[in-house]
């Protein structure tokens, strides 16, 4: 039997220009370095490539990336925009393969068909291509596995030192040319895979993968799929079954609008000496438990009697079309909170018909028609139910392991394969039982909301799972208690009162001081949705937000990299030196922005976010409430919310300049996000 062989791989290139330097490869026990990058290497490396079991980079998407550039004619990239969605194609050593990096361990890596057979004759177009050798991402497979959630770099010299506990050697220009530093990452790589394995044979659901198993794994989701494809071999026959059934009544368009994502809503700007913050105890992940929402894996529908129509407040979700004055919509992919003054139609599962009740009392709803979601799956607990009892017991018995690590995001990442759509569904999408989730979660918060209404606190922020609240010298211990007993089975923990907090807009935010119900300090919370482009300390924004002045030190972008077309050219506009050896996985650090760092927070404080409600005429200065909305009909609020702020005050930068902040592609580089 052929003994299995891996191909490490490497490579070097100018920090500036991005001009490949070197390619370091170890291959059967023998270790080599490229300089030249002509005929005979690319054979010698097509070979090793071609007749590799998989190969092995340590940050695969860069490192292809220069392989793609290093023989023009041999090796190349393209961008590709279709219908499968968006994604770099990279062809190396006769071998295609579908490359995305998203950020972190999300790099997608798919092998496609050999663009060549063994005697480099092209395939067919049409022709049946055998797949192209695997490709296993280490710092991908590590951050998921074996990082343990410190903050410690795991770049491969940091991992070196620290976990192979070898001095290695940093980069310098010099240092890049010698010979020990080149094999250094191609020799330590292949003790990190093996330290790897080692690493992560405690999970059993692993022990058995193959190369080819390494190089699929996408995201810690991928673990979850597997998991449910293993555990429930049916799940395309079970979802072809469901679609049948929704077709029957008319549903799949009801589904997706009744489907909401989390509950974000600001209520105040401004400043709150003495408020309180309370959190769901994982939120999602107990109403997959409570629910077990793994029965409806294989469902059917009943449509049920409206005449005296009961709606549980658990354990049986029903999905209603309704007529109602007050709606929790999803608008511009954002949920919304809003009163009509003319009633409109919509669909609503139970569970949010019960919270709209509870965060705008009064509101009128009709129930026209409804159906009950009947599981034809007979289990008693879902996986993710099995995992987190399994986590901790591994965790009494151990500690933070491994294992509990992976039994962690296997139940964290259970409710998003359920929920994906886009590029396209998978046999996991499952849009019903995506839909009862966040609904329930969302009555879990309006729970909570009413609770601490009903003790005397002023309700200004939540966000998906948690609460902020104002609150003048009531006991918020007790109210703790209260809102445990209201929402039992789920629970919530209060994560600190007399907290001072400054709420700039919807997701950006910070609270301070404070101390918890067993009278330690508070934990410090600091949202800081916008900041990403930049190498902006929590510290800094804290002090700019509490009175303090900008740093003087220059505003450095914090990483640029070119993982889409539009970034490459950013990477391109930023450094016009990679220009002449451009390849689509160009990272870039420390660059110098144009703007200074006031420049940049004061955009960053002004910005009052579309997303959320407002008071019409505020200033970016302006400390006000805000409320919820009343429209005269569907059609003006969506209006209201599609369409642009335009303020007439002059003293303050317009506040449409800053609606984007997601890309930030606007005020960053002075280009439209879709350019």
């Amino acid at each position: 039997m052929r003994r299995k062989l891996l191909l490490f791989m490497d490579t070097e290139s100018d920090p500036v220009t991005k001009e490949p330097l070197s390619i370091q490869w170890k291959y059967g026990g023998e270790s080599g370095v490229i300089t030249h990058f002509d005929s005979q290497s690319y054979s010698d490396l097509s070979y090793k490539w071609n007749s590799a079991d998989a190969v092995v980079f340590f940050n695969a998407p860069y490192d292809m990336g220069v392989l793609s550039i290093c023989y023009p004619g041999m090796n190349s990239f393209e961008w590709i925009d279709n219908k499968s969605g968006q994604f770099w194609l990279i062809n190396l050593y006769n071998c295609s393969y579908r490359v995305r990096r998203i950020a972190g361990f999300r790099n997608f890596i798919r092998p496609m068909g050999k663009i060549c057979d063994d005697n480099g004759k092209p395939y067919a177009r049409k022709a049946r291509k055998p797949k192209s050798t695997p490709v296993i991402d280490l710092l991908k497979c590590w951050s998921i596995l074996v990082d343990d959630g410190e903050k410690h770099s795991i770049s491969l010299k940091s991992l070196i030192e620290r976990e192979l506990h070898v001095k290695a050697i940093h980069y310098t220009p010099e240092a890049a040319l010698t010979l020990e530093y080149q094999l250094q990452d191609v020799d330590r790589l292949s003790e990190l895979w093996e330290l790897f394995l080692s690493r992560v044979s405690s999970i059993e659901a692993v022990s058995g993968y193959s190369y080819a198993d390494w190089g699929a794994v996408k995201t810690p989701a991928t673990f979850t799929k597997i998991a449910y494809e293993e555990e429930y071999p049916l799940l395309k026959a079970w979802q072809t079954s469901n679609s049948i059934s929704d077709d029957k009544y008319t549903l799949h368009a009801a589904l997706e609008r009744a489907y909401h994502g989390g509950l974000t809503i600001s209520l105040k700007r401004g400043v709150s000496d003495k408020t309180a913050w309370y959190d769901i105890h994982g939120a999602y992940a107990h109403v997959i438990e409570y629910e077990n929402t793994d029965q409806y894996l294989y469902y059917h529908w009943s449509e049920v009697g409206i005449e005296n129509i009961e709606l549980p407040r658990d354990n049986c979700p029903i999905l209603c079309h309704i007529t109602t004055n007050a709606l929790i919509e999803t608008i511009g992919k954002s949920l919304k909170v809003f009163r009509l003054n003319t009633p409109s139609g919509t669909w609503a599962w139970s569970y949010d018909i019960h919270a709209i009740r509870l965060l705008m009392p009064g509101a009128k709803i009709t129930i026209d028609r409804a159906y009950r979601l009947c599981a034809d799956n007979p289990v008693t607990e879902s996986l993710p139910t099995r995992w987190s009892r399994q986590k901790e017991e591994e965790e009494a018995s151990h500690g933070k392991t491994t294992l509990r690590e992976f039994l962690k995001f296997l139940s964290n990442t259970s409710y998003g394969i359920k929920a994906q759509r886009k590029p396209y569904t998978t046999k996991h999408t499952n849009m019903a039982v995506a839909g009862l989730i966040t609904a329930r979660a969302h009555l879990i918060l309006a729970e909570m909301i009413d609770e601490a209404q009903k003790h005397g606190c002023t309700w200004i922020y939540s966000d998906t799972d948690s609460i902020c609240v104002e609150h003048d010298n009531q006991d918020m211990i007790a109210l703790e208690s209260a809102i445990n007993r209201r929402i039992a089975p789920y629970s919530a923990g209060c994560e600190g009162y007399e907290m001072k907090t400054r709420i700039l807009s919807l997701k950006r935010y910070t609270s301070t001081g404070g101390r918890n119900t067993d009278g330690t300090p508070a934990h410090e919370k600091i949202r800081l949705h916008g900041r990403s482009q930049y190498k902006v300390s929590q510290s800094d924004i804290l002090s700019w937000t509490t009175g303090g002045k900008p740093s003087p030190k220059p505003l450095m972008l914090s990483s640029v990299a070119a993982n889409t077309l539009r970034t490459l050219n950013r990477v391109l506009k930023l450094n016009p030196l990679s220009a002449p050896n451009k390849h689509p996985f160009m990272f870039e650090t420390g660059i110098r922005s144009d703007r200074s760092a006031e420049e940049w927070f004061n955009a960053w404080y002004a910005h009052i976010d579309t997303k959320t409600t407002y008071i019409e005429g505020a200033g970016v200065e302006d400390e006000f409430y805000r409320y919820i909305r009343t429209f005269d009909n569907l059609y003006e609020a969506y209006s209201f919310y599609r369409s642009k702020i335009v303020d007439d005050y002059e003293a303050e930068p317009p506040i449409e300049a800053y609606v984007d902040w997601d890309s930030e592609d606007v005020y960053a580089f002075d280009s439209p996000p879709d350019a």
